[in-house]
């Protein structure tokens, strides 16, 4: 960790306001750097990974550590893009804080200490190529993380349209858990899938 550095868009304090922890005061941590380009993103100025701040790692902890909440939002751009995510990770957990991190599920996730994973993988009207942002590999990774357990692993997630998906994500979280799919709750364990953007 001593000496690592890393490229920073911003660093602010707010309230998340997406997926299962929404309301939780957090510090939000935008990565530099995202080569997947959907024609939405709300965020275009953190894509070029040339751009933001340089900034040493201890440095950035210590910013976090000074902001006050103990949820920690890592973003992006794309996180799993930066080479410096693993070290962030692994400071925050030692801090100790609550980490999530937003990201496509483009790339296959390291072995991290992230409590809770936002992963919004890109539907078809995103601009963005299917073999971009449906990268099955990642996919798979992704839902074995789900609580430790392989909840999806019947699905052949490779030949599926982003509606099928959608709907075989739900359909073994249903069997997952034991009930029908009206009542069953929304992917809430470690790996949060976003299907609204």
């Amino acid at each position: 960790m001593r000496g690592e550095s890393l490229r920073v868009s911003e660093v602010f304090s707010s309230i998340q306001g997406e997926g299962p922890s929404v309301g939780t005061p957090s510090v939000f941590v935008r990565l530099q750097g995202c080569s997947v380009g959907c024609t939405w993103c709300d965020t275009k100025y953190s894509w070029d990974a040339e751009r933001g701040e340089e900034r040493a790692l201890e440095r950035l902890l210590q910013q976090v550590k000074g902001a006050g909440p103990q949820n920690v939002v890592v973003t992006g751009g794309e996180p799993l893009e930066h080479p410096a995510l693993g070290p962030l990770v692994q400071g925050l957990h030692v801090l100790p804080r609550r980490i999530e991190v937003e990201t496509a599920g483009i790339a296959v996730p390291g072995d991290l200490p992230v409590d809770q994973w936002n992963v919004s993988l890109k539907l078809a009207h995103s601009g963005v190529p299917s073999e971009r942002r449906l990268v099955a590999p990642a996919i798979e990774r992704f839902r074995g993380i789900v609580q430790g357990q392989h909840i999806a692993r019947d699905v052949e997630i490779a030949q599926c349209s982003d509606k099928r998906l959608v709907e075989a994500l739900n359909a073994a979280a249903c069997k997952y858990f034991g009930q029908q799919q009206q009542d069953a709750p929304r992917l809430s364990g470690r790996v949060h899938y976003a299907t609204s953007r």
